[in-house]
C-alpha cells in the first residue's frame, strides 16, 4: 500500500508542491516508524522509488538499507538485480550502503561455501553486481575473481549487451586475457556475422567500441571496429541518438575511415534538414544571424518539435564536442547549426554537459562568417555567448576544482569572448572556487594544495 500511495504521489505532476511535500512527509514517518514489519522485497522496492523519485530523509534510506540487510537471503534474483543497480546510484548512506554491497556480492557468489561447492553461479545477478559494484568501487576482491573465473563459461549465454558490460570487467578489474579471448571468440561466430551484426543497436555496440578501445592488442580486436563501421554503412538512416552514440565511441578514441565519416556527416546533415525544415544548400548559404532565425521560425512547426524531443541534451553536447573533433570541411556548419539547438536547451544543461559545450565555441569561432559586418558577428555572439557563459556561472557550485579553472582560463584567453564583459560570470566562478577550496581545507587542511 505505501509502495502504491509513493509511486502515485511521484507521478503525478499537476500535485500543488506543498500538498507534495506534505504527503512526503508522512510517507517518510511512516516508513521509518513500520519498517521493522517489511519484507526484503518491500524494503528494496520501496527504497527503489525512494531514490529514483530523488526523495526519502536521510534517516528514511538508512532505515530501509537496515531492513534490506537483515532480509537479504529472501530476496529473488529480480530483487538482487534491482539492489545491484541500486545501491551505485545512492549518494548518501556511503558506509551502510557499501556493507550492503559486500553482503550481497557474499550472497550471490563471494561466500566461502559458494565458492567450495562450486555451486551453479546466476550468472545475470552475478554480472549486474559485479559491473555496478565495480564501477562504484564497492567491489570485493575474492567476488570479483571468482566471479571473472566463472563467467568465462556463460559467455554464449549471455546477451550482447551482458557482453559489452562484461568486456568492460576484463579489461578494467583484472588482465584476464583468457575471459577478452573468450568474449572476442563469441563475437566474431555470432554476434558480428553479417546477418546478426544489423540487428544490433548502436547503444550497446558503441559502449562496446568504447571499451575495447582500451585493449592492449589493438590488432586482436579490430574485426570488432570494421563490423561497427560495416553496420553504420548498412543503415539506411542514422537518428540523432545514433550518431550521438557513434561520436562518444569514436571520439579521440578510433579513426573512422573516410566513407564511414562521410555517412555519418550525411546523417547529420539530414537531422540538421528535419530541424531547420531547409536544405543543407539552403543552410550553408545562411549567415549564422540567418541560421538562427530559421532555426526559430521551424522550431515552432510540430515536425520540428518531435526532433527536438529525440535529442537530449547528452545527445546535443555529445553531437558538438564529436563533430568538433574532426578535422573536416562540413564540421563548421554543423557545429555552427547546432548552435540554436543548444541554445533552446540550455536551461535542460547539467554543468559538466554545458562547460564541454562552452570549450568547443570558446576553442574556435564557430558563429563567425567571412564577410560578415562586424556589428552582425558581436550581436550573434552577445545573444550566444552571454546566455551560455551566464548559465554556466549560474550552475558552477556543481562544477569539479579543476573544470571551474578550465572555465576561466577560456573565459580570460578566448579571442572571441573579448567582445562582451563577463567580469560578473568570472567573478562569480572565482568565488565558487574558492568556496571549494576552503571546503577542503577544512576536510583535510593542506589538501587543496597538493
Amino acid at each position: 500500500m505505501l509502495i502504491r500511495f509513493l509511486v502515485y504521489v511521484l507521478q503525478t505532476v499537476d500535485m500543488d508542491f506543498a500538498r507534495r511535500e506534505e504527503l512526503l512527509a508522512r510517507l517518510d514517518n511512516q516508513v521509518i516508524t513500520r519498517a521493522r514489519f517489511f519484507g526484503g522485497s518491500d524494503s528494496v522496492d520501496l527504497l527503489f522509488q525512494f531514490v529514483k523519485g530523488g526523495v526519502g530523509s536521510k534517516l528514511c534510506h538508512k532505515v530501509l538499507l537496515d531492513r534490506v540487510s537483515s532480509c537479504l537471503a529472501e530476496l529473488s534474483r529480480e530483487r538482487k538485480i534491482v539492489l545491484a543497480n541500486l545501491l551505485p546510484s545512492m549518494k548518501d548512506r556511503a558506509k551502510e550502503k557499501t556493507d550492503l554491497a559486500a553482503k550481497l556480492q557474499e550472497a550471490v557468489g563471494a561466500s566461502e561455501q559458494i565458492m567450495q561447492s562450486r555451486q551453479k553461479l546466476d550468472h545475470e545477478v552475478c554480472l549486474e553486481a559485479l559491473f555496478n559494484f565495480a564501477r562504484d568501487g564497492m567491489a570485493v576482491r575474492p567476488f570479483v575473481e571468482y566471479s571473472l573465473e566463472r563467467l568465462v563459461h556463460s559467455v554464449y549465454l549471455l546477451t550482447f549487451e551482458q557482453l559489452c558490460r562484461l568486456a568492460w570487467l576484463a579489461l578494467n578489474t583484472a588482465d584476464n586475457k583468457q575471459l577478452l579471448s573468450k568474449i572476442l571468440e563469441r563475437l566474431q561466430q555470432v554476434d558480428l556475422q553479417q546477418e546478426a551484426l544489423v540487428k544490433l543497436n548502436f547503444k550497446d555496440f558503441s559502449y562496446l567500441i568504447w571499451t575495447l578501445s582500451a585493449a592492449p592488442d589493438k590488432q586482436q580486436v579490430r574485426f570488432v571496429f570494421d563490423a561497427y563501421e560495416d553496420l553504420i554503412q548498412a543503415k539506411s538512416r542514422l537518428t540523432a541518438k545514433a550518431i550521438s552514440q557513434v561520436l562518444w565511441a569514436v571520439t579521440l578514441k578510433h579513426r573512422l575511415k573516410k566513407p564511414t565519416h562521410e555517412k555519418l556527416m550525411q546523417s547529420l546533415s539530414a537531422v540538421l534538414e528535419g530541424l531547420y525544415q531547409l536544405t543543407s544548400q539552403q543552410l550553408a548559404g545562411q549567415t549564422p544571424a540567418a541560421q538562427f532565425r530559421s532555426f526559430s521560425e521551424a522550431s515552432a512547426k510540430e515536425q520540428t518539435q518531435a526532433g527536438l524531443e529525440e535529442l537530449g541534451t547528452w545527445e546535443v553536447m555529445t553531437l558538438i564536442w564529436g563533430v568538433s573533433r574532426f578535422d573536416s570541411p562540413d564540421t563548421s556548419l554543423a557545429v555552427q547549426l547546432l548552435a540554436p539547438v543548444f541554445l533552446g536547451k540550455l536551461d535542460q544543461f547539467t554543468c559538466t554537459e554545458l562547460l564541454m559545450v562552452f570549450r568547443v565555441f570558446a576553442e574556435q569561432d564557430y558563429l563567425a562568417h567571412p564577410g560578415h559586418a562586424l556589428a552582425d558577428t558581436a550581436q550573434i555572439h552577445s545573444s550566444f555567448y552571454d546566455a551560455l557563459i551566464s548559465q554556466l556561472a549560474a550552475l558552477s557550485p556543481g562544477l569539479r576544482i579543476d573544470e571551474i579553472s578550465i572555465a576561466m582560463f577560456y573565459l580570460l584567453k578566448s579571442p572571441q569572448l573579448q567582445y562582451r564583459d563577463h567580469s560578473d560570470s568570472l567573478k562569480r566562478l572565482f568565488e565558487v572556487l574558492e568556496e571549494k577550496k576552503k571546503k577542503i581545507e577544512v576536510a583535510s587542511p593542506g589538501a587543496a594544495h597538493n
